[in-house]
């Protein structure tokens, strides 16, 4: 018993397994087995298979018998134990082949025979006592079976064995012949956890009673197989005695009887000379006589047989033997063999074996005539394969019917098989010509062989194939020829005895048959110029598209025919002579199309080569015009200069996005744009895309929103940033170029998320990597696109309706090379789109996640904080906006804060504000976000100063102006900021997480940068670049940014440069004679830019010339300028170890970046 203890520790139960089965479970179980025993009887075959079926049953219930043992005692009735012999028949123990029946240690010694006589002197005088609820039973103990008792005292004997357990042996008799009776003792374990009591022991009974019925049955069984083998042998002893006697009287008998049966046939005839009209009729149908080989051992008999079948050619033989001579010596072979069975030397059977081993012979029809009548005979004699059986006596008019028609079916099998030969050979002939189809050789070569091997099946003087083709002469052209040097026999083979009646035949219908089918034309004597003689011609046509190409032609002497079969023939080989033509036709134009093919590839390879360096060249001016254009955003111009300026600037920005995609759909059309996998920060990358567009977009007073959860967002990623950075600039560039007013709206979320595989983790940052999609959407309020014009949107230079996109620049790219982009990352693409209202453009991006778990990936990346402190979440902020979509992006993004009321009109606002302070008794809201435009801009002064009266101390009330990067808004905020007074701000459109958390914690925006610049003044940039306008433009723009340079024109000569500048600085630091200023003079270098492709050295073996010397030099940041993709050049940077790189040309934005990220924060 075990205790059940509560959650608290109590026992509240206790626990007790027991065992019981009801009677009603075991009724149920005994009489199944019961039930079984007794299906299984019609299954009985001998007695030990019966014994052996009740071992089986018995072994399916364990429960009430564990194990079982059968012996069988064989002895006389009423007769003692002595000389008796118990064998073991069957068990429910396992068997194995070495070690035999596999029995328990408990059980007594278990032999599989026992001697009883040993048995006899053996006393039992230890018995057990053993009480069963009301019964008392006795229990002998002893070291074997106790079988002798079994068979003089009682019917059943129970025995304990050594380990405690109890097993019953019990006995039932089965009489056999002559007095002697059969002991069946099985031996039952009982159950250890079963009491032996008397329903027990009636299941017992019940079961050996079971086994008496089974084995009765099989004992009558056995004895019923004994009785029908007995009468067969007798049987057959019968037959055989009849067979010796029967062939010397039926000889002589059939001698006597068939004349007579003949004569009485005859007898009702009339006249005496229908037999003789009745020969000279089938005389006349059979024009010859067929053979017969008659084999007869009697001479008598083979005599009246001879006599009896005049109207064949008969040969004789005396036995098997001489049969086979005779065989050798014929011209012919016979249309039938008449043999006896029973000859000396070599019987009919053996004669039959020597014919059918033969394939000459073989198919000759032989027919057995014996006196040997039994069935045995006859099955033997058809199974040797003999035709037919007759035996003697025999009827004559039966022999020559039964001769008759085994000869006609013979011909007839003849005949099928020689039509079957034909064929095949006409299926072999079309199979070879089929595959000269795929041969690839030449057409005319083709052609020929196949003529040739048409004669072997066709015979014919003369072949060919002539073309329809006569633009060369005026006759048709022949394209194959063949002609017989000699007369051409048929084909000879096993059955060329045959003589098909059908042939005989001159009319074969093949005027009908050429009548019912087009394209057959048959001459049977006609004049042919070519050979100067008259033939026989049978012409077919040969088809190519429902028009004649051709026509096949075969001579044969004059008036010769033309079977049904043959033209038939003829028309199958027309039909896969056109295969050929037609697959030699598409060969041909095949090997064109790739000559075309190979032209294209030439001509496009050499195009993108082309490219390539016309875009090198190009890049190399552009971008010291758009460096320098850049350098002038912070000097003061007059307006008319700076209007100059800002035309130029995008000008050249037009004509570098057109070589970049010109460069990249040619790329993607040689299918050599893959995509790179690298980490990155996927906020940043949105964020920094859409603000290049802030200031066109402003510059068209377009509201450019950007809706995203950024909590939601993942922050580090794994894909190819530049190529989804490509896609959402061209799908923002479309959308700010076709649209003039209203919103361009760009939504981010994360659609899907699935782990990889648990085992594989992330080498560098220590993470498992998950598996998510990014969809992408951009809404605009455009001029949209027709929907017919959709499908074409995605196709190269595809452009639409000219009347309304002809005032916009463009090649017609954009589109094709985001859907290659996005397709080869895994992704679709997809628009929606209504004409003069707008569209919808969206695609899905595949990326790797990443957590931020390694110190590794944390100090490579900035990260930007998504947590803003606890003193800007207690904030009260107003947003009053009159575009919802603007209202609902600023609301995700400032979803942390306490308080955030977000109205379209002021008075909303003001009264809202109004209604908090009257019901909290204080002011409601600390920072107030307003929309600016041209036209608003006396209800935003009313509105601001209705608000700050609201609050006891106005100058706490911090007002930001949400305006659009152009210069009429920028101007109207900075005159309202100084007429409204107090802590006021600028927020520039679009609106993103870094402006607005950047605005939210620093009030004061204008902090004095002198110190920064002095300590920028103290790091040096070397600039290795061959060219002399890109390097002075380089210089310039980093001089512009406040770094000093230093320049080379090639790997070498800045090795040499940064090995004196280190040995300068070593020996200045080493000497004490220069003061701290002078220090100053000599400066270290802080960063290398290099241009990739140099003279002399290349920047990459720069690159490894540097990490190969010792460090400091080797540890400074190298940034490589190039004019090539990035994926061309990716693997040689990272073999060069190489840290970042900067494409042609540079704007001076992308190079600060670039160098406060490697000098600054480093």
């Amino acid at each position: 018993m075990n205790p059940v203890f509560k959650s608290d520790g109590d026992v509240c139960a206790v626990y007790a397994a027991l065992q019981e089965t009801t009677h009603k479970v075991l009724n149920s179980r005994r009489l199944k087995i019961l039930g079984e025993l007794g299906r299984r009887i019609s299954e009985v075959e001998s007695l030990e298979n019966g014994c052996h079926i009740i071992t089986k049953v018995l072994s399916d219930n364990i429960a009430d018998i564990p194990y079982a043992l059968i012996y069988f005692v064989e002895h006389k009735l009423n007769t003692t134990s002595e000389s008796l012999i118990a064998r073991l028949i069957a068990t429910t123990f396992d068997y194995d082949d070495e070690q035999g029946w596999l029995f328990p240690d408990y059980l007594p010694e278990t032999p599989k025979i026992i001697d009883l006589a040993k048995d006899v002197d053996k006393s039992y005088n230890t018995y057990h006592e053993l009480n069963q609820d009301t019964t008392s039973y006795s229990f002998l103990e002893c070291d074997f079976w106790p079988l002798h008792l079994l068979i003089k005292e009682s019917d059943h004997v129970k025995v304990r064995l050594k380990d405690g357990s109890q097993a019953v042996l019990l006995s039932t008799k089965i009489s056999l012949c002559d007095g002697r009776v059969l002991s069946v003792i099985l031996i039952c374990g009982i159950n250890r956890r079963r009491k032996l009591d008397e329903k027990y022991m009636e299941f017992l009974k019940l079961i050996v009673n079971h086994m008496n019925t089974c084995l009765f049955n099989a004992r009558s069984i056995e004895e019923e197989r004994k009785r029908t083998k007995t009468l067969a042998d007798l049987n057959s002893q019968k037959v055989s005695f009849f067979q010796g006697i029967s062939h010397e009287l039926k000889t002589p008998l059939t001698l006597m009887l068939s004349p007579l049966n003949d004569i009485i046939n005859a007898c009702p005839q009339e006249k005496p000379i229908m037999s003789h009209l009745q020969i000279i009729r089938r005389d006349s149908i059979n024009n010859k006589k067929y053979q017969v080989l008659l084999v007869e051992d009697n001479n008598d008999m083979r005599d009246y047989l001879a006599d009896l079948l005049k109207e064949f050619d008969v040969y004789h033989a005396c036995n098997g033997q001489d049969a086979i001579r005779v065989l050798k010596q014929l011209n012919r072979l016979p249309d039938l063999i008449l043999s006896d069975i029973m000859m000396p030397n070599m019987n009919g059977y053996e004669l039959l074996d020597v014919l059918r081993s033969n394939a000459k012979t073989r198919l000759i029809p032989v027919i057995l005539l014996s006196a040997k009548a039994d069935e045995d005979s006859k099955i033997e004699g058809l199974n040797k394969g003999a035709d037919d059986y007759l035996t003697k006596p025999f009827s004559s008019r039966e022999l020559i019917t039964r001769i008759r028609v085994n000869i006609n079916l013979s011909i007839l099998r003849r005949k099928i098989l020689f039509r079957q030969s034909k064929q095949e050979e006409t299926k072999q002939l079309l199979f070879s010509i089929s595959n000269k189809i795929l041969s690839g050789s030449d057409l005319n070569e083709t052609l020929l062989d196949i003529i040739k091997e048409i004669h072997h099946t066709l015979p014919c003087e003369r072949i060919f194939i002539i073309s329809n083709d006569q633009s060369e002469s005026k006759n048709n052209k022949i394209v194959a020829l063949y002609e017989s040097s000699e007369s051409t026999t048929p084909m000879t083979n096993l059955f060329t005895e045959i003589k098909d009646k059908s042939k005989s035949q001159t009319s074969t219908n093949s005027q009908e048959f050429v009548n019912n089918n087009s394209g057959i034309d048959i001459c049977l004597d006609v004049h042919c110029d070519d050979i100067g003689k008259n033939v026989s011609i049978l012409s077919v046509e040969i088809g190519l598209n429902d028009v004649c190409w051709g026509w096949i032609k075969l001579h044969r002497p004059p008036n010769s025919i033309w079977f049904d079969s043959e033209i038939e023939l003829l028309q199958q080989i027309s039909n896969q002579i056109s295969l050929i033509i037609i697959h030699s036709m598409i060969l041909e134009e095949n090997f064109e199309n790739e000559i075309k093919l190979k032209a294209v590839e030439f001509a496009n390879k050499t195009k993108s080569q082309i490219l390539a360096n016309t875009s090198h060249e190009l890049r190399t001016p552009l971008g010291a015009i758009v460096g320098i254009l850049s350098s002038f955003e912070n000097t003061a111009l007059t307006t008319d200069q700076r209007d100059m300026i800002n035309i130029i600037s995008c000008a050249s920005d037009i004509v570098l996005s057109i070589i970049n995609d010109v460069l990249d759909a040619a790329r993607l059309e040689a299918r050599k744009v893959t995509l790179t996998n690298r980490t990155f920060n996927l906020l940043e990358l949105f964020e920094g895309t859409i603000e290049k567009y802030e200031k066109r977009a402003g510059d068209k007073k377009i509201e450019l929103i950007v809706n995203c959860e950024v909590d939601m967002l993942p922050r580090y990623v794994k894909s190819d940033p530049d190529r989804l950075k490509q896609v959402l600039s061209h799908l923002l560039s479309n959308s700010v170029k076709f649209t003039n007013e209203g919103k361009i709206v760009l939504k981010i979320s994360i659609q899907s998320q699935e782990d990889i595989d648990e085992g594989k983790e992330n080498p560098i940052c220590g993470q498992v990597v998950k598996r998510g999609c990014l969809l992408i959407e951009l809404y605009d309020t455009g001029i949209g696109m027709d929907p017919d014009y959709i499908e074409n949107a995605w196709k190269s230079y595809s452009r639409g309706d000219m009347s309304i996109t002809k005032t916009q620049d463009g090649t017609g790219l954009g589109l094709s090379i985001c859907k290659n982009l996005v397709e080869i990352n895994g992704g679709e693409i997809k628009v929606e789109s209504v004409l003069r209202k707008g569209s919808k453009f969206w695609f899905t991006w595949n990326i790797e996640l990443l957590s931020i778990t390694s110190s590794l990936l944390s100090s490579q990346f900035d990260p930007m904080s998504y947590i803003l402190p606890q003193t800007i979440k207690q904030k009260r902020i107003l947003i009053i906006h009159p575009i919802e979509d603007a209202r609902n992006a600023m609301l995700k993004y400032l979803k942390r804060i306490e308080k955030v009321d977000a109205f379209d009109t002021f008075e909303e606002g003001i009264s809202a504000a109004k209604k908090y302070k009257n019901l909290n008794n204080q002011f409601a809201y600390d920072i107030v976000f307003i929309r600016l435009y041209e036209n608003n801009e006396e209800k935003v002064m009313k509105a601001i100063s209705e608000l700050k009266g609201l609050e006891m101390n106005s100058n706490d009330l911090v007002i930001i102006f949400i305006v659009s990067p152009n210069n009429e808004e920028i101007e109207l905020a900075e005159k309202l900021i100084g007429k409204v007074g107090g802590a006021a701000a600028v927020l520039y459109t679009p609106i993103t997480w870094k402006k607005l958390k950047n605005i939210i914690l620093t009030e004061n925006t204008n902090q004095d940068n002198i110190t920064g610049s002095d300590s920028k003044m103290s790091k040096c940039i070397l600039c290795v670049d061959d060219n002399y306008i890109s390097r002075e433009n380089t210089l310039l723009q980093i001089s512009k940014l406040g770094y000093s340079t230093v320049s080379a024109a090639n790997g070498l000569e800045a090795v040499k440069l940064i090995d004196s500048k280190f040995r300068l600085l070593n020996d200045t630091y080493s000497s004490s004679f220069y003061s701290n200023i002078d220090r100053k003079k000599f400066q270290k270098i802080s960063l290398i830019l290099t241009e990739c492709d140099l003279p002399i050295m290349s920047g990459f073996d720069f690159s490894q010339t540097v990490r190969a010397m010792k460090p400091p030099i080797s540890e400074i940041p190298i940034v490589a300028l190039t004019d090539l993709p990035m994926e061309e050049i990716r693997n040689k940077c990272i073999e060069s170890k190489i840290d970042d790189y900067l494409a042609k040309p540079l704007k001076i934005e992308e190079l600060e970046k670039v160098l406060t990220k490697w000098i600054d924060e480093n």
